[in-house]
């Protein structure tokens, strides 16, 4: 995302604790460029490792800016917010 929005800020909602721990591993210029909302309703991009729900989609696929697979099973969905269907919990 950092690579292909040009926005000074962008806002994310990591759809659980993995997605902030993995901003770790950001330099500081990255971090500084991402605003991690608690609100998918706020957000600019979603973040989705799928396990809370079973490794399956929660957001349709027309709203998918990039996926990782591993093994053929999508990993990481990064979704085009904000999300406003309750599909995500306010955390």
């Amino acid at each position: 995302m950092l690579a292909h929005d040009d926005h000074p800020r962008i806002r994310l909602y990591g759809a659980n604790r993995s997605i902030l721990d993995s901003a770790k591993t950001l330099s500081k210029t990255e971090l500084e460029r991402i605003e991690f909302v608690n609100d998918p309703a706020q957000a600019d991009y979603i973040l989705d490792t799928y396990r809370w729900n079973a490794y399956e989609a929660a957001l349709p696929d027309e709203r998918l800016a990039h996926a990782i697979e591993v093994n053929g099973i999508r990993a990481l969905g990064i979704y085009e917010g904000p999300e406003t269907t309750g599909v995500y919990p306010v955390h």
